[in-house]
């Protein structure tokens, strides 16, 4: 069967999402669709893709002891760059416009 996200993973995870989407209708810009996934023990991962291999990942771990984390690729070029610590205002500019967001 499909493994439910852990309560801890869920809540982050809607917290994190709530405040990135405020801080992109700050900038009257909107949350783009992305893709839900769990991992193996209730963590949750969300991908939003867009043309020429550009990817952002958000992952929140299934409790306090599991990593969460911001990647983010902008091109088949770029080797990605992760951020241990997830802030929405960093999300929200790597997904507001990914070509201005690289290396920021």
């Amino acid at each position: 069967g499909t493994l439910q996200p852990t309560d801890y993973a869920l809540s982050e995870t809607i917290g994190v999402l709530e405040s990135t989407a405020y801080a992109l209708m700050a900038d009257r810009s909107e949350m783009p669709l992305g893709c839900l996934t769990t991992d193996d023990v209730g963590g949750l991962r969300i991908e939003w893709w867009s043309g020429d291999d550009c990817v952002v990942i958000l992952a929140i771990g299934a409790d306090t002891n599991c990593a969460s984390y911001v990647f983010s690729r902008f091109g088949q070029t770029d080797n990605g760059r992760t951020e241990q610590r997830v802030l929405p205002f960093r999300l929200a500019k790597r997904l507001k416009r990914p070509s201005e967001a690289h290396g920021s």
